[in-house]
Protein backbone atom coordinates (compact mmCIF):
# COMPACT_ATOMS: atom_id res chain seq x y z
CA UNK A 1 0.00 0.00 0.00
CA UNK A 2 1.15 3.44 -0.63
CA UNK A 3 1.52 5.96 2.16
CA UNK A 4 -0.94 8.32 0.87
CA UNK A 5 -3.82 5.11 1.21
CA UNK A 6 -2.42 4.27 4.62
CA UNK A 7 -2.65 8.10 5.82
CA UNK A 8 -6.38 7.99 4.50
CA UNK A 9 -7.33 4.50 6.36
CA UNK A 10 -5.63 6.17 9.29
CA UNK A 11 -8.00 9.17 8.94
CA UNK A 12 -11.03 6.87 8.25
CA UNK A 13 -10.28 4.94 11.47
CA UNK A 14 -10.21 7.82 13.56
CA UNK A 15 -13.65 9.05 12.37
CA UNK A 16 -14.62 5.30 13.04
CA UNK A 17 -13.42 5.15 16.57
CA UNK A 18 -15.49 9.03 17.21
CA UNK A 19 -18.48 7.52 16.06
CA UNK A 20 -18.77 4.52 17.70
CA UNK A 21 -17.78 5.86 21.13
CA UNK A 22 -20.51 9.00 20.31
CA UNK A 23 -23.15 6.23 19.15
CA UNK A 24 -22.33 3.99 22.05
CA UNK A 25 -22.97 6.34 25.09
CA UNK A 26 -26.41 7.69 23.05
CA UNK A 27 -27.57 4.02 22.71
CA UNK A 28 -26.53 3.21 26.59
CA UNK A 29 -28.28 6.28 27.23
CA UNK A 30 -31.49 5.42 25.17
CA UNK A 31 -31.65 2.00 26.50
CA UNK A 32 -31.93 2.74 30.17
CA UNK A 33 -34.45 5.31 29.35
CA UNK A 34 -36.29 2.65 27.66
CA UNK A 35 -35.99 0.36 30.54
CA UNK A 36 -37.41 2.91 32.70
CA UNK A 37 -40.18 4.03 30.71
CA UNK A 38 -41.42 -0.08 30.23
CA UNK A 39 -40.95 -0.49 33.88
CA UNK A 40 -42.79 2.62 34.87
CA UNK A 41 -45.49 1.68 32.76
CA UNK A 42 -45.70 -2.05 34.08
CA UNK A 43 -48.88 -1.30 36.86
CA UNK A 44 -47.50 -3.91 38.76
CA UNK A 45 -44.27 -1.84 39.93
CA UNK A 46 -46.70 0.98 41.60
CA UNK A 47 -47.80 0.33 44.79
CA UNK A 48 -50.22 2.80 46.11
CA UNK A 49 -48.22 4.89 48.04
CA UNK A 50 -45.85 5.81 45.28
CA UNK A 51 -48.93 6.45 43.02
CA UNK A 52 -50.36 9.26 45.44
CA UNK A 53 -47.24 10.45 46.20
CA UNK A 54 -46.69 11.01 42.35
CA UNK A 55 -50.06 12.61 41.98
CA UNK A 56 -49.85 14.94 45.05
CA UNK A 57 -45.79 15.76 42.73
CA UNK A 58 -47.79 16.54 39.80
CA UNK A 59 -50.10 18.99 41.35
CA UNK A 60 -47.58 20.48 43.33
CA UNK A 61 -45.47 20.83 40.08
CA UNK A 62 -48.72 21.69 38.35
CA UNK A 63 -49.63 24.41 40.62
CA UNK A 64 -45.89 25.92 41.61
CA UNK A 65 -45.83 26.69 37.11
CA UNK A 66 -49.24 27.97 36.67
CA UNK A 67 -48.91 30.48 40.02
CA UNK A 68 -45.31 31.34 38.38
CA UNK A 69 -46.98 32.27 35.36
CA UNK A 70 -49.53 34.36 36.28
Amino acid sequence: MTEVNLLLLHRLATIGRLTRRILRATLITLSAAWGVVIEALSVGNWRRTVRLEFRSTLVQATGGALSARL
